[in-house]
């Protein structure tokens, strides 16, 4: 306990008033029992307390019954023993427990290493492993993960097991071949000869290995004589140690900073105590460094403890205080919370009752270069402070997720860059529910990406990919995609694992196109850089048809081909599939033709954003630059999208405020919220929970509807494993201007549209137009659908689009019923936890009345439907029968509707 005499060294601390006497034992190998025997000799009739002890005491029966009847604390004991563990007011715990680090293992090496094949060793007849294993089966268990292989012999401490016993051990090991082993045992000769066979065998020389902190003393010299005795070289990154504090040199935090300044002043006054001196930057010894931090922050909380007289008058008061709901905050470290026997409803309201555990930290850590400890990526595994005991925390399985780097293509590599950025928001601080998120980024060409991806497979553990992708990558099985980015334009192929966040093309030529519609444009044209350019053409084309319009011409390039000569002087233009340097291109010509208007792609502009950024900076022609997005903006500061200010509280640096650091976090933050309820994690777990919860709402960004049994565009329905698998919500279309400055408002309102396409009949004229022509024939209805929508878990609502239902003779009248969720703009704000499930309802409602009377969808436009009905008769009746199925649902709550009397007041 070196590192807490800095501590007793200073002559008037703030808090502590009283002088404090430190005796040691005689000698370092006196037992517990016996240098608490002399103590109680010692100062008998006076008070005082026990500092430690180190080692495991439990071993000793008669320790702890000494310590009840002297009514004595032994404060702050370094043991890894289990047994120990449970609620003893005589024994006040600063440290985390074993189960605690077991846990950190496991997580780490199922998330982070996202191992396949994990072992487990321990010893038999100890008292440190054997308790723990049972646990970790069912931790494993509970996770849909189970131990490939278990190491197991009968051991002692001091002495080794027989020879055949170990080798058959071993054998059995091996069959599996181990990725990686968690060693949950004591230093011995036999966890020694273990790691030497872990490093000499071919079948386990590659594994890693992840140990407790009780090893920490012992490991860097067991794994050196290891690789030693067979000339093997040393990987960093192969063992893996937790540690129950942060390391000496570890100054982001506040109390290493004053630790350093502690113990250079006190090593100034008492030279050659330690391996450490007065100008030491405690840089050359991880283990000592670690370990004085442990005993200096004893020394810090003990100092708080002693803090009031009154607590000291004897050891029955000073036991009682320590108890007494107290919480030691040191710097910007934590101890909590301690709390004795609890009377009446004191839990319920809050109360900490039987603990004395106040460590709530696990550091990760990997042995590197010149066998130095390094805080590991997603290094600290942090315990709610409500939860007093680690064995009773309830661990659900890590999410693991790969994004590629791609280190040929610089645009690739910068969007991977931005995305990982922001996915990695989520993993700063891994707390709670937050520390199930792992995204492993990985660096490789493009033309390896599919290759690599399939060998992740076989390997690793991947739920997912995130970030940017090739379109063949999205072929491989086995595993989801989240909001994957393509690097060229592509249609979506409605497969089940492919799950789009971002608006498809198809979302986006439509919204466009209705947009433009009203609008008097010459021609219209497309300039496609794409190996889908022709059938990308031919829906563009559809989706003009639909509207009344026609692609007057479309334009295939392929490669680096320059479409300097390939854009017109006017109308409007498609251009998808940008170069580098065509942003630079399209905002001359658009200075140049002040009749033209360019779209482009929502990936082409976020993958090009700051060419783009460039290129339009200071030119009117930005208004005429534009594009759909379901995103708001990024660097708004003045923002009243929650979702952006989350984003914001995440990412302080205001320069990194970016589409695609966004587009990052949101992809981590909807996969968050899919695992949210998930015990079990997996790539068709995560698939499976996309499509059953039907909307994802992320604050208040919506996603869905994900439907896996209807597709959405006409024929699609008819493809084998097709599904709605694109979620953009609420897309608008926005200028290049809007980009530039955030006060330029969106161009459009946001809409989410249900896309429908119509293709000329017999006489070549659009429905479109024969409406027009007989729109005396047609009755318009407004309905208003005035439903109290309270919240339900819709599991599986199904849209409606049955063409067959559909209007087909032009010369027919048709009834048009218009519906809409009264007042609900106020109820988003009111409720916005509740209305995500209650629209959900609403829209499963009313598409299963339609799908009654044999009407049409036309479409849906966020909470609104517009139905057609073959006459004026059918129509009113589905209205009557709309507003029946809406009244006479069980919706389990009355929130929604008491806002809707409060609305009427």
């Amino acid at each position: 306990m070196l590192g807490s005499m800095p501590r007793w060294h200073r002559a008037s601390g703030p808090l502590l008033i009283t002088r404090v006497k430190v005796t040691v034992p005689r000698t370092t190998s006196t037992p517990p029992v016996v240098a608490l025997e002399n103590a109680i000799k010692e100062n008998e009739g006076s008070f005082f307390l026990l500092l430690g002890p180190i080692g495991d005491f439990t071993t000793n029966l008669s320790f702890v019954p000494t310590l009840k009847s002297q009514y004595l604390v032994a404060f702050a004991p370094l043991t890894a023993s289990t047994a120990s563990r449970g609620w003893n007011p005589n024994l006040y715990f600063l440290r985390v427990s074993a189960t605690a680090e077991l846990l950190a293992l496991i997580r780490y090496a199922i998330g982070q290493l996202r191992t396949l094949r994990l072992g487990f060793m321990y010893l038999q007849d100890v008292s440190f492993g054997e308790e723990e294993y049972p646990l970790a089966v069912r931790i494993m268990y509970r996770m849909g993960h189970e131990f490939c292989c278990v190491f197991i012999v009968k051991s002692l401490l001091t002495g080794q097991s027989l020879d055949d016993d170990f080798r058959t051990a071993w054998i059995a090991f091996t069959k599996r071949n181990p990725q990686a082993v968690i060693l949950f045992a004591p230093p011995s000769k036999d966890t020694e000869k273990f790691v030497r066979m872990v490093v000499s065998d071919a079948r386990t020389n590659k594994a890693f290995l992840l140990a407790p902190s009780i090893l920490q003393l012992v490991m860097e010299r067991m794994w050196r004589e290891a690789l030693n005795v067979v000339s093997a070289p040393f990987v960093s990154g192969q063992v893996v140690l937790v540690g129950i504090n942060p390391l000496a040199t570890d100054t982001q935090y506040s109390a290493i900073k004053r630790f350093q300044e502690n113990v250079r002043s006190y090593l100034k006054s008492h030279p050659g105590v330690t391996v450490f001196n007065s100008s030491d930057d405690f840089d050359h010894d991880d283990i000592d460094g670690q370990l004085m931090v442990y005993g200096w922050l004893v020394g810090e909380v003990l100092s708080q403890a002693l803090s009031t007289p009154e607590w000291l008058s004897s050891r029955e008061a000073f036991m009682e205080s320590l108890y007494d709901q107290r919480r030691y905050v040191v710097d910007d470290l934590v101890f909590s919370d301690y709390g004795n026997e609890c009377v009446g409803l004191a839990a319920a309201h809050g109360a900490m009752c039987r603990c004395n555990q106040g460590g709530k930290v696990v550091h990760v850590r990997v042995l590197t270069d010149g066998y130095r400890l390094l805080d590991a990526d997603s290094d600290m595994m942090m315990f709610d402070s409500s939860q007093c005991y680690s064995n009773r925390v309830y661990v659900r399985a890590p999410f693991s997720a790969v994004l590629f780097k791609v280190t040929d293509d610089p645009v690739a590599m910068n969007a991977a860059e931005e995305m990982d950025g922001g996915s990695s928001l989520l993993e700063i601080i891994r707390l709670g529910e937050e520390g199930r998120l792992f995204i492993n980024a990985i660096a490789l060409p493009s033309s390896d990406i599919v290759s690599e991806l399939k060998s992740e497979l076989s390997k690793r553990v991947t739920d997912a990919v995130l970030g940017v992708v090739s379109g063949s990558v999205l072929d491989v099985p086995g595993v989801a995609f989240i909001d994957p980015v393509v690097l060229e334009p592509h249609l979506n192929k409605y497969r089940g694992h492919v799950i789009h966040l971002s608006p498809a093309l198809e979302q986006q030529f439509y919204v466009v196109v209705s947009h433009l519609a009203d609008k008097a444009r010459e021609s219209f044209h497309a300039v496609i850089r794409s190996s889908e350019g022709d059938d990308i053409g031919d829906l563009l084309s559809t989706t003009l048809v639909t509207f009344g319009m026609v692609l007057q011409s479309t334009t295939i390039m392929s490669g680096d081909t320059s479409m300097e000569s390939r854009l017109p002087d006017r109308g409007t233009v498609y251009v998808m599939g940008l170069s580098t340097g065509d942003a630079e291109l399209i905002a001359d010509h658009l200075e140049r033709h002040g009749s033209l208007l360019v779209v482009v792609p929502f990936f082409d502009m976020i993958l090009r954003h700051k060419e783009f950024v460039s290129a339009f900076q200071r030119r009117a022609s930005a208004d005429r630059l534009l594009f759909a997005t379901n995103l708001p903006h990024w660097a708004d500061r003045n923002t009243r999208s929650e979702f952006v200010q989350q984003f914001h509280k995440a990412e302080k640096n205001s320069s990194r405020w970016t589409p695609l650091t966004l587009l990052g976090y949101a992809a981590s933050r909807f996969a968050k919220a899919v695992i949210s309820p998930m015990r079990v994690v997996n790539a068709d777990a995560v698939v499976e929970a996309v499509f059953a919860q039907y909307m994802v709402a992320v604050d208040d960004m919506r996603y869905g509807s994900f439907d896996d049994d209807n597709c959405f565009l006409n024929g699609a329905s008819d493809q084998k494993g097709c599904a709605a698998n694109y979620g953009a919500t609420q897309i608008s279309i926005w200028s290049m201007t809007r980009v530039l400055n955030v006060s330029a408002p969106p161009l459009t309102s946001p809409v989410t549209l249900s896309i429908t396409y119509s293709v000329p009949n017999a006489s070549g004229l659009m429905p479109a137009h024969l409406a027009g022509i007989m729109v005396g024939s047609i009755v318009m209805l407004l309905f208003l659908s005035m439903a109290t929508t309270p919240l339900v878990r819709c599991e599986a609502m199904r849209n409606i689009r049955d063409n067959e239902s559909a209007p087909k003779e032009p010369t027919d009248p048709v009834t048009l019923i218009f519906t809409d969720i009264e007042s609900s703009t106020a109820l988003w704000a009111a409720h916005p936890n509740l209305m995500p499930d209650a629209v959900a309802t609403h829209h499963r409602l009313i598409c299963s009345t339609i799908a009654q009377h044999d009407a049409y969808e036309v479409k849906t436009v966020r909470d609104s439907f517009m139905i057609a009905c073959r006459s004026v008769t059918a129509s009113v009746e589905l209205a009557r029968d709309l507003q029946l199925a809406l009244l006479h649902h069980d919706w389990g709550t009355a929130a929604l509707d008491e806002s809707y009397c409060g609305l009427e007041e």
